[in-house]
């Protein structure tokens, strides 16, 4: 089939195959760039800022988690607010730390309010959205 369908047209079959792959992922939705250190910091400052109010301050990693380059932290001595890039740029967390003990603030979000599973890659929300949606249930629910 493939030598006829070449021999008619003159491309391969896998040349064909190749030209409406390319052409469906034309025109599907594109992602946002990977933010680099810079961007995500600055996301996050503006996403938590709110923080800042309630007695918090922007502080550094402690030194076991200084080599974690794309994390951004607020405490007020005894409670901390930890923001971390993860997956290369691709997604974001954001969890509760105190000396002893560490929790995702989506545990803290009743199950009807939290964000569903997007049905592909593509629909899926960028890190720097990731980290806006979760400051927003901070501030909503915490």
């Amino acid at each position: 089939m493939a030598l006829t369908r070449r021999a008619r047209c003159g491309r391969s079959f896998a040349s064909i195959l190749y030209r409406q792959v390319v052409s469906e992922r034309s025109q599907m939705p594109k992602r946002e760039p990977v933010p680099d250190l810079s961007h995500f910091e600055r996301a996050c400052e503006e996403a938590f800022a709110f923080l800042l109010a309630l007695g918090f301050r922007r502080v550094p990693p402690p030194p076991h988690r200084s080599n974690e380059w794309f994390q951004v932290r607020y405490s007020n001595g005894a409670f901390s607010v930890v923001a971390s890039g993860e997956s290369y740029g691709s997604a974001a967390s954001v969890h509760f730390e105190t000396r002893d003990r560490r929790a995702a603030e989506i545990h803290f979000t009743p199950n009807e309010l939290r964000p569903g599973r997007p049905r592909n890659r593509v629909a899926e929300p960028s890190q720097i959205d990731q980290i806006r949606q979760a400051a927003a249930r901070v501030q909503a629910h915490c």
